[in-house]
This record gives C-alpha cells, structure tokens and sequence, in this order.
C-alpha cells in the first residue's frame, strides 16, 4: 500500500525519515510548488550533481513567525517595495523547516530529489543525511513579491541546471503555494494508477 507524505519537512528529521522509509508500504514523496526534480532526480541516480541550492523570496507578512522578537517582525512589516530583497535566513533545509514549518517544506523535497539511488531504506537514509546537508538554503521577505517564488540551482558533472518558479499563495493559508494540493492530487492520482495496474 503507498503511502504519500504531504508534509515533506518531515523528512529532515531522521528518526521520522527512517521510520517512514521502514515502510509498510512505499513512499511517496509530493513536489510541492516545485517543478524540475525529475531532471534533477535523474542526474543524482548517477552522483552527478555537486552542489545544490535553492532560493525562496515571498512577501514579508507570510514569513513572520512566533518566534520572532519584536523587533524582527516590525522589520519585516516595514518592509517596502523600495527596500528590495531582505536576506533573513540561510543554511539547511533541516535548519530552514524547524525556523519556517509552514513555507519551505519544498526545500526538504528538493533534497529528497536530488539524494541519488538508494537501494533500501538504510541507504536512502543516508543519502537524505547527505542531500540535506549538502542543499543550500536562502529565505528572502520581499515587499515586491506576489507569489513564491523560488530560484534552484544545481551543478556538477551532469551539467548546470537553473530553474525559476513562482506560484501564487493559497487563499486559505498564505504561508504556501496554491499549487500544493494540486501536487498531493497529482501524487494519488499516479499511485492509484499504479495500484489499478498492480
């Protein structure tokens, strides 16, 4: 029976990740907001990508979070069009989704992508550990910005890869993209036809 993790953050920590990939059943892992894995995906089978970053610039009101002290979310209120991109984090995907559960869960995926061929669950979690540590992350409030957008780059013996993605925030929870339940949808769909098939 698959089973499709939705909440891909979940991922980054390892006692969840191995216990996911213990099964029963396979793992499914949702894109989220993001597209372009699959390419990533198949240059990572091959240990044929180096490095790996990614780039979230979204309007300041939909980064703040309650453990931001006063002065940081008066900061990001502040913000104007003018002020252009603020930098307010970088580091891991790990890092990034203990500071921003609610926005950067498609980091913890790009990681996931780009991990490379595991042949068991032991494997695929060390090569996780690897890809998490490995993934950089850099999270941006800007006033100008609409959408999510996110900027990935990637690079190594399979090539350079640069993908530009911007999605409109959900109505219901502006902290993430409307485009991520259409990936969930997406994700079953393709598992009940491998189940119609099977």
């Amino acid at each position: 029976m698959p089973l499709v993790l939705t909440s891909v953050g979940a991922l980054a920590d390892r006692s969840t990740r191995r216990a996911l990939l213990a099964g029963p059943g396979e793992l499914h892992v949702t894109n989220g907001a993001i597209g372009g894995l699959d390419v990533l995906e198949a240059a990572a089978q091959t240990q044929a990508l180096d490095t790996v970053s990614v780039t979230t610039s979204k309007a300041p009101g939909g980064l703040i979070q309650s453990w931001m002290d006063a002065e940081e979310i008066r900061r990001l209120n502040a913000l104007s069009p003018a002020d252009g991109p603020l930098t307010i984090f970088t580091g891991t995907p790990a890092e990034a989704i203990a500071k921003f559960p609610a926005n950067v869960n498609i980091t913890v995926a790009l990681a996931w992508a780009t991990r490379g061929l595991g042949l068991d669950a032991a494997a695929d979690d060390e090569l996780m550990a690897a890809a998490l540590r490995r993934t950089r992350v850099e999270i941006r409030a800007d006033a100008r910005q609409r959408d999510s957008h996110h900027e990935i780059v990637a690079g190594g013996p399979a090539g350079d890869f640069a993908f530009s993605i911007s999605s409109t925030p959900s109505p219901e929870n502006p902290a993430t993209s409307g485009l991520t339940a259409l990936s969930v949808t997406r994700t079953l769909r393709a598992c009940l036809e491998g189940l119609r098939r099977g």
